[in-house]
C-alpha cells in the first residue's frame, strides 16, 4: 500500500509540475532510515532518536501520541522512536546491512518479510525502541502499528 501511494504521489506531483522532474519520493532504505534516526552528522550516539531517555522522544503506549509530542532528534526529525514502526525499502536479512562496506546498501533479495524500524506501540521492552532494533514483518500484512515516511531521491 505504501509503495502504491508513493507511486501515485510521484505521478501527481510530476504532472502538476510541483516536484523537480529529476527527483522522486521513495521509501527510505534501512541505512537511510537509521542515518536519519541517529541524527546524521550531528549524531550524539543516543540509544533512541534524540535522547538516551525514551520518555523524552517516544513512549510505549498504550495509545498513539500526536505528532511532535516529544523532542526531535539532532536533525530536527520527530517521532522516529515509538508510536509506529516504519517500513523501509529493504527485504529482511538477519544480518541487516552491517556486513557490507557499501554506503547505502539495499537488500533487494526478495523475501516474505520486509524491514521495519523505530519500535512500535505496545512493545514490551525499552530495548525494542533502540535505534538498533529491527523488525521483520510479512510484506503482505498491514498492522495498525505500521507507518512509513518518505525520502526524496534522484530518479535513476
Amino acid at each position: 500500500i505504501a509503495k502504491d501511494f508513493i507511486d501515485l504521489l510521484n505521478v501527481k506531483m510530476h504532472n502538476d509540475k510541483t516536484l523537480d522532474p529529476d527527483l522522486q519520493f521513495a521509501l527510505p532504505t534501512e541505512a537511510q532510515w537509521e542515518y536519519a534516526a541517529r541524527g546524521g552528522v550531528n549524531s550524539k550516539g543516543y540509544y533512541y532518536s534524540g535522547s538516551n531517555v525514551l520518555s523524552e522522544v517516544g513512549e510505549k503506549g498504550p495509545d498513539f501520541s500526536p505528532v511532535k509530542s516529544f523532542m526531535p532528534n539532532e536533525l530536527g526529525i520527530y517521532d522516529m522512536t515509538g508510536n509506529a514502526c516504519e517500513l523501509t525499502l529493504d527485504y529482511w536479512s538477519s544480518e541487516g546491512y552491517i556486513t557490507t562496506t557499501e554506503l547505502n546498501p539495499i537488500n533487494e533479495v526478495e523475501d516474505e518479510f520486509v524491514v521495519f524500524r523505530g519500535g512500535m506501540l505496545g512493545a514490551a521492552l525499552e530495548t525494542d525502541f533502540r535505534l538498533t532494533s529491527r523488525l521483520n514483518i510479512p510484506k503482505t500484512s498491514s498492522p495498525y502499528f505500521m507507518a512509513f515516511r518518505m525520502v526524496l531521491v534522484p530518479i535513476k
